[in-house]
């Protein structure tokens, strides 16, 4: 008999946002394609973030941010045990400013792009483990394309072997050149799902903490760390159908390949922090819309190639007020199977 882990199977490859390219941050649902027993077959996600303008910190300039994003994924073909899917995603950043990046004396750049094209391949074992892998190619830069230096890549090997009834191993290896830390360096990745009832989820190993808590139907709690500079809290309540409000706090670091950087390993990094509030509503046949706003703080953009501890053309942008806005869509399931009567959830 296979047990399912549904309940932290979405969440299970959030983990990955510590070896993944940037523009896979802002929408770590996509990672159920890799580990969901029971992922979407289509999706579609299309996103708007309005920033307040804000003043730069020691130019007598002012800075505001327009950022408008889209992602998909589709399953191209499955049978009993195998499945792929391809995916995509593109983020643009339009910016008004007069700043300039201080140490270099080159103008801010007006715009960044983040695109992306992926592949994924999963094989399911009647045993209930699943061996995969993924590859993307894109570019995240404030000219994509422009030559084969501003070209991100990634991989990733995976297999999640179930522990028990409830519980499974993850053992990965990943690969990208643009990543926060241990850039364009293979890593390994070691995560334990504990998951002992429905209303409990636990991971850990590196590079990811997990959590979720459910102390009651209505409410949840979820909490996710990963290297070095990500985290995300949560906390849910389900008001009544069709209506979930939600307050949390999300630290985000993004990398970008610019055209005129200085040397070949430098990337331009913005860091931000958000207090954050919102209201997502499900609208039936598989379409969703959330809107939320909040305060965006600690915002600073700097050019280095280990991070932002030792940039140089450091630009801080001053704190203030965003509001989000993002539909979604989603079709079906890529697998409807069943190996025999499922025990209920203890």
């Amino acid at each position: 008999m296979r047990r399912h882990i549904l309940p932290i199977a979405s969440a299970a490859g959030v983990f990955l946002l510590a070896a993944a390219p940037a523009w896979a941050q802002h929408d770590p649902s996509r990672w159920e394609d890799l580990f969901s027993d029971h992922p979407s077959e289509y999706r579609a996600r299309a996103s708007g973030t309005s920033y307040a303008e804000e003043d730069v910190k020691d130019q007598n300039v002012s800075f505001s941010l327009i950022e408008e994003s889209f992602s998909a994924s589709g399953l191209l073909w499955k049978d009993d045990h195998d499945d792929v899917r391809l995916s995509a995603g593109v983020r643009h950043e339009n910016i008004r400013t007069d700043a300039i990046l201080p140490d270099t004396g080159v103008p801010f750049p007006d715009e960044l792009w983040n695109v992306n094209l992926g592949v994924t391949y999963r094989y399911l074992f009647e045993s209930g483990q699943v061996l995969g892998g993924s590859a993307s190619v894109g570019s995240a830069s404030d000219q994509p394309f422009h030559s084969s230096q501003e070209i991100v890549e990634s991989f990733m090997l995976f297999l999640k072997v179930p522990s028990g009834e409830r519980d499974a191993w993850l053992f990965a290896l990943a690969y990208s050149n643009n990543r926060e830390y241990a850039n364009s360096y293979p890593i390994p990745v070691v995560e334990y799902f504990y998951n002992p009832s429905r209303e409990f989820h636990a991971m850990v190993g590196f590079p990811m903490e997990f959590l979720e808590w459910r102390p009651d139907p209505d409410l949840s709690f979820r909490l996710t760390y990963s290297l070095i500079h990500n985290i995300h809290a949560l906390a849910t309540y389900h008001v009544a159908d069709p209506l979930r409000v939600y307050v949390g706090f999300d630290w985000n670091t993004e990398g970008y390949l610019l055209v005129d950087r200085p040397e070949t390993d430098d990337r331009f990094f913005y860091d931000e922090k958000r207090a954050k509030g919102g209201a997502r509503l499900e609208l039936g046949e598989g379409f969703s819309i959330d809107l939320s706003g909040g305060y965006a703080f600690g915002r600073k953009y700097g050019e280095s190639s280990h991070g932002l501890r030792s940039a140089f053309d450091r630009v801080d942008i001053g704190s203030g007020a965003y509001g989000l806005l993002s539909l979604e869509w989603r079709l079906g399931h890529a697998r409807e199977r069943s190996d025999g009567p499922s025990k209920p959830d203890k």
